[in-house]
């Protein structure tokens, strides 16, 4: 198969266009890997002129017949040797790229969220004794009748002013410690990122959000609200 490596047809056809051009070839060659032998000796021996003609016809025969077969081995090693260099060259444009492949790997990659599929109520807390309660706005419909911050894989919800709740996508999620800290991108204003930064009891399935502005630490404590049955509901006046 490597004798005619990178040759195409055309120049196949072109150097052996006659019988002569392919006993030159073999003959050239040296025996390798047993294939091709060099010429044997003649013993000599006497013949009549019958048994001469005879035994001519028959070697001539033989040679034409092992030129038919040299003829068809070279043909075979060359086709061979073309459908390998085909299929070398499928199998090279057919590699994935390694950039777009990379690429395709980030994209499916998912965020690291550890509070997705939650939901989690804002809670009041009373000045008197410090009891935490839950406000509900019975004259919003469903859901929409409590404060709430939702966690989706990808999306943060946040519905501490339940009439109008921003919608932000989580870029990443970062820990230190206890905390940790949502790196998000407004949906309709990507210029607008923020951070939100939390503490999860999950035990109690109560939430911290720890709120700095201007030099001052506000704390809003939610909870989980699979276990919102724990605290008393009460009954909102009016929407901040």
């Amino acid at each position: 198969m490597e004798l005619f490596k990178g040759q195409s047809l055309l120049e196949f056809t072109e150097r052996f266009k006659t019988d002569l051009d392919y006993e030159e070839y073999l003959a050239s060659l040296k025996q390798e890997d047993g294939i091709f032998t060099a010429s044997k000796t003649h013993n000599s021996k006497e013949y009549t002129i019958t048994q001469i003609r005879r035994n001519r016809r028959k070697k001539q025969m033989k040679k034409q017949m092992k030129k038919q077969k040299m003829k068809l081995l070279l043909i075979s090693l060359f086709l061979i040797g073309t459908v390998s260099s085909c299929e070398n060259v499928v199998n090279n444009n057919t590699e994935k790229d390694p950039q777009n492949e990379s690429l395709s790997i980030e994209s499916d990659t998912k965020i690291n969220n550890p509070l997705a599929n939650k939901k989690f109520y804002y809670l009041d807390k009373k000045e008197e004794n410090g009891e935490l309660r839950l406000s509900i706005y019975p004259y919003l419909e469903d859901d929409y009748d409590m404060a709430k911050i939702i966690f989706t894989d990808s999306m943060l919800i946040d519905g501490w002013n339940v009439m109008e709740p921003s919608e932000w996508k989580i870029e990443r999620v970062s820990q230190q410690d206890s905390l940790l800290i949502y790196h998000l991108q407004m949906m309709y204003y990507p210029e607008t990122q923020e951070t939100f930064k939390f503490n999860y009891n999950e035990k109690k399935g109560i939430l911290y959000r720890k709120l700095s502005r201007e030099n001052r630490d506000t704390t809003f404590i939610l909870i989980d609200s699979l276990k919102s049955n724990s605290v008393r509901k009460v009954k909102a006046e009016w929407i901040l």
